[in-house]
């Protein structure tokens, strides 16, 4: 099977069905062909039209992929590989200058010294950013002790980027945990919760995940506040995810953080909510978008930010924390708000052949600059941040 059969057999497959109501049923039936319609979308050049989007929509995106993991994974595979090929193809057709070429992207993920090192005050050049890792109890002696001694040892001294843990229920003894006590016992307030063949624990979790989601952008909001606009983005991600932090920085470099802009995977939808947010590649939100949404809630409305999230991921999103974020910007109507497609972050588990060459200097001519991969455990987080210092992708870079 060459790496390009899912393009054309997915174009094949809209074609053939005409985008009707047995065409729904079909790819509801049929996870595989769902599945690698996500993942090739964007694969030459190639865009599902607004029909199969309304179906996306339509689709339990998290339901499919939490039973076809085997097929998620053999397709993420054949996407990379047909995508490295295209690009491949691509970045031969523009003009090289000699043996000397190292191409753009090389020269941004390897920056000067001056760059690195920024002022006597620690700061870079580039913009500050704020990550927040979405956690929980059961993984505080786990995944969040993983971060810390990986990617966030790397910028512990960085004034330009501050990595937080927002958890729930109790703390773990260190600084960068801030917890939201009321997370914890939220579910007796929404406990209609429109899924079905769920115990009463894995409800808890549900509502419990969406509110710390929702305490995470009040951080947000509260920390920018209190900086005065210091940071200028938030990323927002699973605590099982490494990123890039100087890579993120060279990534909003070229965009604005007083335009209301929201950058993510748009292609997961439940409920009423369609098109929205998929968690697990994170997401990337201005200063100036997360200050509108919360403070804007709290003018505007008898409810809290917070309150308001959790009502409309209840009535209308089946508690999926991820696809509220978008659909809280939308029903907000925010002017000049900007919802951009977010490269660069692999939301699925890499080969590590695959995870290796992403990392490897010589291929950002042609693919994004990685920011975030996700679903690391141990052994795997290790491995990438090894790599990540070797090949220069994120620079420990000394206080001033």
């Amino acid at each position: 099977m060459s790496a390009w059969a899912p393009v054309t057999y997915v174009r094949a497959l809209n074609a053939s069905l005409a985008v009707t109501e047995d065409g729904a049923g079909y790819l509801e039936r049929c996870p595989s062909a769902f599945v690698t319609a996500l993942l090739i979308q964007r694969a030459d050049g190639f865009t599902p039209d607004d029909e199969l989007i309304a179906f996306i929509g339509r689709l339990r995106l998290r339901d499919l992929l939490l039973t076809d993991w085997d097929i998620l994974g053999l397709l993420a595979v054949l996407y990379e590989q047909s995508q490295i090929t295209e690009q491949k193809k691509r970045a031969n057709l523009l003009p090289h200058q000699g043996d000397k070429h190292e191409g753009l992207a090389h020269q941004m993920a390897a920056p000067s010294n001056s760059d690195a090192q920024g002022d006597s005050s620690g700061h870079s050049s580039y913009p500050p950013v704020l990550i927040l890792h979405r956690t929980a109890p059961r993984f505080y002696s786990t995944r969040v002790p993983l971060i810390r001694s990986t990617y966030a040892a790397v910028a512990h001294n960085r004034t330009d980027q501050l990595i937080l843990f927002v958890g729930q229920g109790h703390g773990d003894g260190h600084d960068d945990m801030i917890v939201i006590e009321e997370c914890t016992t939220i579910s007796d307030l929404f406990a209609r919760i429109p899924r079905v063949n769920n115990t009463a624990e894995q409800v808890s979790s549900f509502t419990s995940q969406v509110c710390v989601t929702a305490g995470s952008i009040e951080v947000a909001a509260n920390l920018i506040s209190q900086t005065n606009g210091y940071f200028g983005w938030v990323l927002f991600c699973d605590d099982d995810a490494y990123v890039l932090p100087d890579n993120v920085q060279r990534f909003l470099a070229d965009h604005d953080p007083s335009i209301p802009t929201l950058f993510a995977i748009f292609a997961c939808g439940t409920g009423n909510c369609d098109y929205g947010v998929c968690g697990g590649g994170g997401w990337i939100m201005s200063s100036s978008l997360v200050r509108l949404m919360v403070e804007g809630f709290n003018k505007t409305t008898y409810r809290s930010f917070r309150q308001e999230f959790m009502h409309l991921s209840n009535e209308d999103c089946r508690m999926t924390d991820d696809v509220t974020v978008s659909q809280m910007a939308r029903r907000m109507n925010i002017p000049s708000l900007k919802m951009v497609p977010l490269e660069g972050v692999y939301p699925w588990y890499l080969s590590e052949a695959t995870l290796r060459e992403s990392l490897q200097p010589h291929v950002y001519e042609y693919m994004p600059l990685p920011l975030l991969y996700h679903y690391n455990a141990k052994d795997r987080m290790n491995e990438l941040h090894e790599m990540a210092m070797r090949y220069g992708s994120n620079r420990r870079v000394p206080a001033g």
